[in-house]
């Protein structure tokens, strides 16, 4: 009873919270560069932090040190809806998400996408695929973006590793990025897929080293056995480090779980 008393309250804080950093966000969406990037990186990060915080849980992220300098892929395993807040809260750069462009017209979920700059796609004739990856591809390298990517197209129901599919491979071969594999450990156990009720918990982070797709694969046979191949080595690497410890994801140590509220 008391998860269910708690999950009632959090979904009640976390709308509020949510409309608190839309209205903080907007002046920051149409603001000249330097303070639009500024908001566009520091308002997502406030507002993941708020609301694992808002469940009483705590958070940490080790292997930060291989991150690669330049955009990158992130490849994360997708169990709930606290795998949002935890990136954001927890990755030093600015990363986005690329979603179908009918999820922007959501109301609330789809004003803080739009305000935050995530980037709408939409599925075209594989000429206009080229030039939205081309477009994407420019604004990555000019705004030091990265992308968040949940393989699995959707959350796990039973908090294990689903079936991954294809997309990610053909973005990281169109776009040569590397992906980061990052396992995500916990947050099921605090918020699972269609439930009301939240239990704190500690929700960790992995990160592993990154990997990237053939983007010399040119015929059909070729890039199906490539996609073959890297969705198997990704899926090995996320299942690796869903079962490794803190400190064994990082040389350099972790960074301490942050404190509930």
């Amino acid at each position: 009873m008391a998860s269910y008393l708690r999950g009632i309250f959090w979904w009640i804080a976390f709308f509020g919270w949510s409309l608190i950093w839309i209205a903080l966000s907007l002046p920051f969406s149409i603001a000249p560069g330097r303070i639009k990037a500024f908001g566009a990186f520091h308002n997502p990060r406030i507002w993941g932090r708020g609301a694992i915080r808002l469940t009483g849980s705590r958070f940490e992220i080790s292997g930060l040190e291989k991150l690669p300098d330049g955009p990158f892929i992130v490849a994360a395993n997708h169990t709930s809806w606290m795998d949002v807040f935890a990136l954001f809260a927890t990755i030093p750069r600015r990363g986005v998400f690329g979603a179908k462009k009918s999820l922007f017209w959501i109301p609330l979920f789809g004003w803080i996408m739009w305000s935050w700059g995530h980037i709408p796609l939409t599925r075209q004739d594989r000429g206009k695929d080229k030039r939205q990856i081309e477009r994407l591809l420019a604004r990555m390298n000019r705004d030091r973006l990265s992308v968040f990517w949940f393989p699995e197209g959707t959350r796990s129901k039973d908090g294990k590793l689903c079936h991954l599919k294809k997309g990610i491979y053909h973005f990281a071969r169109q776009t040569g990025l590397p992906v980061v594999p990052i396992a995500i450990k916990g947050a099921f156990d605090v918020l699972p897929k269609g439930a009301i009720r939240v239990t704190p918990g500690e929700i960790r982070l992995c990160v592993l080293d990154f990997v990237y797709a053939d983007n010399n694969a040119a015929k059909d046979e070729r890039i199906r056995e490539s996609s073959e191949k890297f969705l198997a080595e990704l899926r090995e690497r996320l299942e690796r480090g869903l079962f490794e410890s803190a400190g064994s994801c990082s040389e350099g140590g972790s960074i301490p779980l942050s404190k509930p509220v």
